[in-house]
């Protein structure tokens, strides 16, 4: 999970929302539903 090590996430209701600030943007990495399994859609490929 080394694609996750500079990201944030946040949960709402049922989704969690993966992002990264940087200086200039906030880039959404994915946006999931609670009940997938996070490590296997966030691989890096």
């Amino acid at each position: 999970m080394s694609y996750l090590k500079p990201c944030i996430s946040y949960h709402e209701g049922r989704h969690v929302i993966f992002y990264r600030l940087t200086i200039e943007k906030i880039e959404i990495i994915r946006v999931l539903h609670d009940s997938l399994d996070f490590p296997r859609h966030l691989q890096q490929n």
